[in-house]
């Protein structure tokens, strides 16, 4: 059994959930995105290489990076930036949307089967979502997190990267401790 201790004090059983689920719902989500508002690559240029007397040129197309986009045409850094957002916006519904899975399928811990936490939120003004798997993941999130780094350790835990932590650090103790001793 794998436990996650949370801020709070209290220990909370959690299941590891598959890398090849999680590659299959970011697979999903950009498949999505790109649906919605077509591949985002960045702009191109196309430079002349070769080239000089009796020497043979030839042309490449090339992706612009952060680095030479300076250079571009106002077009091709309008285009750029609008490339950056648009990867800015598939990073952060990829992360909601994994972020939803590690926590549903992460977390062991049972909603309560009284509704009082709803009712309690409601009052707060807190609208609380009606379908049970939503309605679960709010509830993690509002009740037994404390806040997004708890939420990031969380999901670092799940993804079953605490342990190789874990590992490293015991590691690298021993070697501090063999060199020390030496």
């Amino acid at each position: 059994m794998t436990t996650f201790m949370l801020k709070r004090g209290q220990e909370i059983e959690i299941r590891l959930v598959s890398a090849f689920k999680i590659a299959k719902v970011r697979q999903a989500v950009k498949a999505k995105f790109v649906e919605e508002h077509g591949e985002s690559n960045p702009p191109t240029y196309t430079a002349t290489l070769g080239g000089g007397p009796g020497i043979v040129t030839w042309e490449e197309v090339h992706e612009y990076t952060k680095d030479n986009i300076a250079e571009g045409s106002e077009e091709d850094q309008a285009a750029w930036k609008e490339y950056l957002r648009l990867q800015l916006l598939l990073g952060q519904k990829t992360w909601a949307k994994t972020a939803e899975v590690y926590l549903y399928r992460g977390v062991a811990e049972c909603v309560p089967d009284d509704d009082s936490w709803i009712r309690e939120q409601e009052e707060d003004g807190i609208e609380v979502p009606t379908s049970l798997r939503e309605q679960r993941i709010h509830w993690i999130k509002t009740e037994l997190l404390m806040d997004p780094a708890e939420l990031v350790s969380l999901i670092t835990v799940i993804q079953g990267r605490g342990q190789e932590v874990e590992r490293a650090a015991t590691v690298a103790a021993g070697m501090f401790q063999r060199e020390v001793g030496q």
